[in-house]
């Protein structure tokens, strides 16, 4: 695993001088990254997302024809 570097990093703010907060983990435009800028929280909020609203039509349209059901999935 790549060595992280604890650097702090401070920006100017007229005569004030103000250390920037350090996250590990930050959202940008709607895309969640991390430390290793992978996408996997991203990826399984995405998923989780998903499956509720599945559950939500389920639950929904419970007597609906297996057809309709999945015409309704697909959009």
């Amino acid at each position: 695993m790549r060595d992280v570097l604890d650097t702090v990093y401070y920006i100017l703010d007229g005569k004030n001088v103000q250390e920037l907060e350090k996250v590990h983990v930050f959202n940008d435009l709607g895309v969640i990254f991390d430390l290793s800028l992978s996408f996997r929280d991203h990826i399984s909020q995405k998923i989780n997302k998903a499956h509720s609203m599945i559950g939500i039509i389920k639950c929904n349209f419970i007597h609906m024809e297996e057809k309709t059901f999945i015409l309704l999935l697909k959009h």
